[in-house]
């Protein structure tokens, strides 16, 4: 085999297993909605995203009151902080990540909101029985919604048919490169194969360096058109499932340089055995 063959196949080969790597990411990590819905669970428990949720709920909720959100806006946001880390309210944010996993991968992404019935059921009886309290305090309690819309419908991006093509697409593209990894090493004989072995390492390694790269930088395109606290919760829940990419891929850049290691090994070897 040619050393200009060797060098196309071993590139497409790299491309081939960063294609393998990104669709069992996508059936691993984003569409096994048990292990979706855990992650974000113990995502949405961190004091960060609690805090930007909390605040994102009580600026919606009191929106038509600015009155009284400027009076009871700490407390309200400290409370209900504290509260989205109890058990209390945990089966409404196992719903609330159940519903950022449809918005994503449903061909039919629906609003992505927050049930906190739990908390304002109970404070909606109590006031009301309240003797005296004033009827505005009350009119503003009851207008409180028991769902707050956190995401609407079509902000969150499905990637319903692109993920389901990658998870069909990846064994495919990972049996391919491997089967064009064997040709390569086969095909280019005893007296080549330490070419083989470095040029097909070196191209996987700078794939899946390239690869790490591109997800830092898909962050931003993600990421335009939100802000304020709905910024905090989506860059968290990026940070954290791409993290995961990033490490497969991290694996995938460590076997291309074993296999350029053993092949300079190989190299090495020759050359000592070589007649002076």
């Amino acid at each position: 085999m040619s050393p200009r063959a060797t060098i196309w196949l071993s590139i497409a080969a790299a491309v081939l297993l960063l294609l393998a790597d990104f669709g069992l990411w996508m059936q691993r990590d984003i569409f096994d909605e048990d292990r979706f819905v855990e992650r974000t669970v113990e995502i949405i428990g961190t004091k960060k995203v609690r805090t930007a949720i909390a605040d994102e709920v009580v600026e919606t909720a009191f929106e038509d009151f600015p009155a009284a959100k400027e009076v009871f806006e700490g407390f309200l946001e400290s409370t209900l902080a504290s509260l989205l880390d109890s058990q209390i309210i945990k089966p409404a944010i196992e719903e609330l990540a159940q519903q950022i996993h449809q918005a994503m991968t449903s061909s039919d992404p629906q609003a992505v909101g927050l049930d906190i019935s739990s908390v304002t059921g109970p404070v909606k009886s109590v006031v009301k029985e309240i003797p005296g309290l004033d009827s505005e305090v009350k009119k503003v309690v009851r207008a409180v919604p028991d769902k707050v819309v956190l995401l609407k419908k079509g902000e969150v991006p499905s990637i319903n048919t692109f993920g389901t093509v990658f998870i069909w697409l990846g064994p495919i593209a990972g049996l391919a490169a491997i089967g064009i990894l064997i040709w390569i090493i086969w095909a280019a004989g005893i007296g080549r194969r330490s070419y083989a072995l470095r040029t097909a390492g070196v191209s996987l390694a700078i794939a899946s360096l390239i690869g790490i790269l591109l997800v830092k930088v898909f962050r931003g395109p993600v990421m335009a058109g939100i802000s304020g606290n709905l910024e905090i919760i989506v860059e968290s829940i990026y940070d954290s499932f791409s993290a995961g990419l990033v490490s497969q891929t991290w694996w995938l850049l460590i076997s291309g340089v074993i296999m350029a290691v053993i092949g300079l090994g190989l190299d090495l070897m020759s050359s000592w055995r070589a007649p002076e």
